[in-house]
């Protein structure tokens, strides 16, 4: 049996095979996903994402029913748009609800456990009148101002 060498991938995506076609549909997708987004604008466009294009149907999915509304409102303009701007053969936009679409986004700590060193103070001054566990336990949270 003879042993045949690996392609690169760029060479497997040239030509008109069907990997070919997935490469440039993808990129297509990419493209009217940024043109979408830069449409609607915030909020809107941080909770939404073009999934597919077929048939001359533009699938677009969103994170909860809220956005579909108000993507709704838009859609009309939006299909317009695209019409003119790069795809004549639109039929109709298709919005769907994908809830696993959000993502769960830390917020930064509005509030922080330091004190400043005057309140530092005041606490270890109450901490040594008051004496015992109850003292001992102010005086660790002084001990934060110093962080």
């Amino acid at each position: 049996m003879k042993k045949l060498k690996p392609k690169g991938l760029e060479n497997v995506a040239k030509g008109n095979n069907r990997l070919h076609q997935l490469l440039h549909h993808a990129e297509h997708i990419s493209t009217l996903d940024k043109q979408v987004k830069h449409f609607v604008g915030n909020p809107l466009s941080q909770h939404l994402q073009v999934m597919n294009l077929r048939d001359g149907v533009l699938v677009v999915a969103v994170e909860s029913a809220s956005w579909h509304t108000r993507l709704n409102f838009v859609k009309p303009a939006l299909t317009d748009w695209l019409r003119t701007q790069s795809l004549p053969m639109l039929a109709a936009i298709e919005v769907k609800v994908n809830p696993q679409m959000a993502q769960i986004t830390k917020k930064e700590p509005t509030h922080s456990n330091r004190i400043s060193q005057t309140a530092a103070t005041t606490i270890c001054e109450a901490a040594e009148s008051i004496g015992g566990s109850l003292g001992e336990k102010l005086k660790r949270l002084a001990l934060k101002a110093s962080r």
